[in-house]
C-alpha cells in the first residue's frame, strides 16, 4: 500500500509537459490521417493523376484496413492542425516544441515505442516531388525525434522471432502477408540505440534480417550482424530483380 512516488515538483512539472506533448502529437496524428483519406487533389505520378490514397492503395497496393491500422498520414493544410490544438488550450511554444508541422503534400507516419506506446518519432515521404516555393530540388524526407525502429500497432515480444526490414512500406507488405512481428528501420539505423531493444525477445530468438537489394540494405546487413552478435540472425533473401521486400 506504499503510495506512488510523484517525484519533485520540478519532476512532476515535466512530467506533465510530456503528457502534453504526448497529446499533441496524438491529435497530429488524427487530424493527418483524416486529411489524407479526405483528400481529392490529385498528384502526376508517371503520367497519372491519383490522389494521396490512391497512390497508396493502386501504386503501393495498400490495403485500407493497413492505411487505418498504422494512421497513415498526409499532410493537406497544417494550419487547420494548429488551429485545432490552438482552440483547445495549447500555446504556439507548445505546439512549436512538438514538431508536429509537416510541410503540406507530403506523407506522414507517426513512430510510437513498443513499450509505452508513446509516440517517439515523425517520419515524412514526398514521392510527389513536392517542392518549398523558393526552391529549385524537392523537399527531402524529414524526421523528428529519436531514430526509433518502426514497429506494427501488435508486436508481439514473446514470440520468439522478429522481421527487420528498411522503409515503411517494406513492413507494410510484410504485415499485410500475415507476419505482424516485423519492424522498419526507417531509413537508419542507429546501431546499438535502435536494435537493443531485440534482446526483448529472449534468449532463443531469432532475428530475421531483410534488407533491401542495394548497397544501403547490404551495409544495414553488416550492421545487424554486428550489434545483435549474442542473437541469432538469419537473412531473408528474395529475387534479385527486386529492390525492395
Amino acid at each position: 500500500n506504499v503510495p506512488f512516488p510523484i517525484g519533485t515538483p520540478e519532476e512532476q512539472a515535466e512530467f506533465e509537459k510530456n503528457q502534453r506533448m504526448q497529446k499533441i502529437k496524438n491529435i497530429a496524428e488524427i487530424v493527418y490521417h483524416k486529411q489524407l483519406m479526405n483528400c481529392d487533389k490529385k498528384y502526376n505520378i508517371n503520367g497519372e493523376m491519383y490522389t494521396p490514397l490512391e497512390y497508396l492503395t493502386q501504386i503501393r497496393k495498400r490495403k485500407i484496413e493497413t492505411i487505418e491500422r498504422f494512421n497513415i498520414g498526409f499532410c493537406t493544410n497544417y494550419l487547420d492542425l494548429y488551429n485545432e490544438l490552438a482552440s483547445m488550450g495549447y500555446t504556439k511554444e507548445e505546439i512549436r516544441e512538438a514538431k508536429v508541422w509537416i510541410p503540406e503534400q507530403l506523407f506522414v507516419f507517426f513512430y510510437r515505442d513498443p513499450i509505452t506506446f508513446d509516440i517517439v518519432r515523425i517520419n515524412t515521404k514526398n514521392p510527389f516531388d513536392i517542392k518549398f516555393p523558393d526552391k529549385d530540388t524537392p523537399i527531402k524526407g524529414l524526421s523528428y525525434g529519436n531514430k526509433v525502429m518502426y514497429f506494427p500497432p501488435n508486436f508481439d515480444f514473446n514470440k520468439n522471432y522478429a522481421i527487420i526490414v528498411e522503409g515503411e512500406h517494406d513492413l507494410y507488405s510484410v504485415w499485410e502477408q500475415g507476419e505482424t512481428n516485423v519492424v522498419a528501420s526507417g531509413g537508419s539505423i542507429e546501431k546499438e540505440y535502435q536494435l537493443s531493444i531485440f534482446y526483448k525477445l529472449g534468449d532463443n530468438a531469432t532475428v530475421y534480417e531483410m534488407c533491401d537489394n542495394d548497397e544501403a540494405g547490404y551495409k544495414y546487413k553488416d550492421i545487424i550482424n554486428e550489434t545483435l552478435a549474442d542473437i541469432k540472425v538469419k537473412s531473408i533473401n528474395y529475387d534479385e530483380n527486386y529492390k525492395d521486400p
